[in-house]
């Protein structure tokens, strides 16, 4: 069972790209942004495409204490190539506050493994995004779906977290 618990769009200058040499100043400045947004929805924020977060104690059924859950971290954007592997610490201060939050006993090895990066640009949206029924997203992120957020198709991100339950080896 997959359930997605974070959906945010990041401007450029929010993303932590470990390809860069950030500042460690600058790099906190950004994840206490990120910190910020992720607690908004864990507060009962309405996200991007009406996404509100499912109930802590659903969540919780799918990460017992214990058990190993899998972590589907998912980086958009409008028509960009891009290296998803840069963005890993993009996805820790969102993360953090989950666990913070008690949504699973804790983001370590232990229990969340794997963690998949998934993304790409409007091209691979409909291949490769992970998709639920009524999940309020478009059948593809091309430039109009953008502005229609107020986002800039050039410099904003369209980020997602999905825990998956399935039983990993």
């Amino acid at each position: 069972m997959r359930v997605e618990v974070a959906r945010l769009f990041v401007p450029a200058s929010k993303l932590i790209n470990d390809n860069y040499g950030q500042h460690y100043r600058t790099q906190m400045g950004k994840a206490k942004w990120l910190k910020t947004q992720a607690s908004l929805l864990v507060e009962g924020s309405i996200a991007p495409c009406g996404f509100k977060l499912p109930p802590k104690e659903y969540v919780r059924s799918l990460t017992k204490d214990g058990t190993a859950f899998k972590l589907i971290l998912e980086h958009w954007k409008c028509q960009q190539t891009f290296d998803l592997a840069n963005y890993e610490m993009t996805f820790k201060p969102v993360i953090d506050v989950y666990s913070e939050a008690g949504y699973w006993k804790d983001d370590a090895w232990k229990y969340a493994w794997p963690v998949t990066f998934n993304g790409g640009d409007y091209s691979v949206w409909r291949q490769r995004a992970v998709r639920f029924e009524d999940d309020g997203l478009p059948d593809d992120i091309k430039r109009d779906w953008w502005e229609a957020n107020g986002c800039d198709p050039k410099t904003y991100s369209f980020i997602r977290v999905i825990v998956d339950s399935e039983q990993v080896l």
